[in-house]
């Protein structure tokens, strides 16, 4: 099977959504010193560079200017992880078994990988270098393992995560081992109705009911 990396990466940046949105909440607050920034940067004045990194806001304006462009990119993530879900599915007649929720996915990720990056205040250089290189180091953990899919954006629009094992499989899977479902509405009855899938990466898939076959054993 093919590993998409493109829809595994999608998940990994949106799942920093709910840390953003915390960072903007604390450090938002100096709005009219960003407005009077680019203004006299559109005047051509750059000695605001001089008289904006002085100034001690400074870290509070950087954080909140990068969690709104992080604002931006979750929203195109949002997109394209919405359009990707309606094309490049497979199916094989396939139905699942053994299908169990994992309902603590997005607590976990909270605790693990939000609640540690916002403990200390950023208050100097050294602070603000120390968050950013925990970050991208967080992201490229993420990025090479299976926790991607432990996102709490996916519970709060009403997906639901679940392991499952294959019946009656497609020889790319195997019928022995437990795979991981990300779906949104309700779960597969198991045994009894076929699903499509889309293969994310490390056994996670995209599964849905497939509304075009009848079941084979119904």
């Amino acid at each position: 099977m093919k590993e998409d990396g493109r829809l595994k990466l999608f998940l990994v940046l949106q799942s920093f959504f709910g840390l953003f949105l915390l960072m903007f909440i604390k450090y938002v607050g100096h709005l009219g010193l960003m407005c009077r920034f680019f203004v006299q940067l559109l005047s051509c004045d750059l000695r605001v560079f001089y008289r904006a990194f002085s100034n001690p806001a400074i870290y509070d304006v950087i954080v909140s200017m990068f969690c709104f462009l992080w604002f931006i990119l979750t929203g195109f993530v949002a997109f394209c992880f919405d359009d990707i879900q309606k094309s490049g599915f497979s199916s094989y007649g396939e139905c699942i078994v053994n299908v169990t929720e994992k309902k603590d996915s997005g607590v976990t990720f909270l605790v693990t990988f939000i609640l540690p990056l916002l403990v200390d205040d950023l208050t100097t250089w050294r602070d603000l270098l120390f968050f950013f290189v925990l970050l991208f180091m967080t992201i490229f953990l993420l990025s090479s393992s299976d926790l991607f899919y432990q996102n709490p954006v996916l519970v709060a629009l009403g997906y639901k995560v679940f392991e499952f094992s294959f019946v009656n499989p497609n020889k790319d899977v195997s019928e022995k081992r437990v795979y991981i479902g990300i779906t949104r509405g309700d779960l597969p009855v198991e045994g009894k109705e076929i699903i499509k899938r889309k293969y994310i990466s490390d056994n996670v898939f995209l599964i849905y009911k497939d509304f075009y076959n009848e079941c084979l054993g119904g």
